[in-house]
């Protein structure tokens, strides 16, 4: 087997020595398509990593995008309930009104009956928001922001609106 090999190497040289100029065009050739294939696979490769880096952009935009519609989704559900709830509020406070109104109801009912519970849900906000220390440092008369926001209506409105 080598020598097959050696015959066809001494074969291939004595037919070079014989034709040098099909030999260096072949050879021209053969590097020219080398230097073709190397540049065609790095003009590749850096529009590969273009693409890909495309895509990824695509895909976190894509993803930023879907996040955002469950959140306008989310957000228009609990708008939508919210408007339910005060119909529901208004109609309850509309009929307990009429019925305190109401001769035969004017009996049977009073105004505490009617605001009583109002009265009864505010009063438990009302404890929490002066037990917030933050309320309550925001109130403060000697206060930063009480001083500031004094600061800003004296300047944007007459004395006497500030009074």
């Amino acid at each position: 087997m080598k020598l097959f090999r050696l015959a066809i190497l001494s074969s291939y040289l004595s037919y070079l020595s014989k034709n040098k100029k099909q030999a260096l065009k072949f050879i021209n050739l053969g590097i020219f398509l080398c230097i073709f294939a190397i540049s065609t696979a790095g003009i590749s490769f850096f529009i590969e990593k273009k693409i890909s880096d495309k895509q990824n952009q695509l895909l976190y935009l894509q993803i930023d995008d879907k996040d955002y519609s469950r959140l306008k989704s989310s957000f228009q559900t609990a708008m939508d309930t919210y408007q339910n709830l005060l119909l529901i509020e208004e109609r309850y406070r509309v009929e307990k009104e009429y019925l305190a109104q109401s001769e035969i109801e004017a009996q049977l009912q009073t105004d505490i009956d009617f605001f009583g519970s109002y009265i009864y849900a505010n009063s438990f906000s009302i404890k929490e928001m002066f037990t917030d220390k933050e309320f309550l440092d925001f109130v403060d008369p000697e206060g930063e922001d009480i001083k500031y926001i004094i600061e800003l209506l004296e300047t944007s409105w007459d004395e006497y609106e500030v009074e």
